[in-house]
């Protein structure tokens, strides 16, 4: 195990197949085939694993509540830490840094991590159109919320008019 110091690696990486709906798997089917899928290229086994961090956009997106605490059996950790982490925008990279400060902290050895998002179940544009009292209902999404702050900084620091469409396709 590592200090603070030290780097942390990623022994293993696992993806499901992206389309618009996957009807034929439940979340926790999903996360477990990605999990799996990990685990073989990381040649490690559940029993590897000390703790799980999940990341996952707030519960209102997918339509169901906490789903970290239905999830251990599919992930192979009951009886073990299980972390969940939510922001809304940049929960993939908040999810790895939470799972690489558990084991440059010496917490954990290793670490499953987990991001998902199946939106197929539920309606994303509503979750992020909640009523507040005394403000203008926006139907921005998050890619609304932060345009604003990206533009800025695009701006600031000379990037390229094209950056971002580099980046999508790179991610895809």
């Amino acid at each position: 195990m590592g200090t603070l110091g030290e780097r942390t690696a990623v022994l293993g990486v696992g993806q499901t197949k992206y389309q618009s709906t996957r009807g034929d798997v439940s979340i926790a089917g999903l996360v477990r085939e990605a999990g799996l899928r990990a685990l073989e290229d990381a040649a490690c086994t559940w029993a590897d694993i000390d703790a799980v961090v999940i990341g996952k956009a707030p519960d209102f997106f997918e339509g169901l509540m906490m789903p970290e605490l239905f999830l251990a059996d599919a992930l192979g950790c009951v009886g073990k830490p299980i972390l969940r982490v939510h922001t809304a925008g940049s929960v993939g990279g908040s999810t790895a840094l939470v799972a690489a400060s558990l084991i440059q902290g010496r917490i954990h050895r290793r670490v499953l991590t987990i991001g998902f998002e199946k939106q197929s179940e539920s309606n994303a544009t509503w979750a992020l159109s909640l009523p507040q009292p005394f403000s203008v209902s926006i139907n921005a999404g998050a890619g609304g919320y932060f345009s604003p702050i990206i533009r800025r900084y695009m701006t600031r620091s000379g990037a390229p008019e094209l950056i971002g469409c580099m980046v999508a396709f790179k991610d895809r």
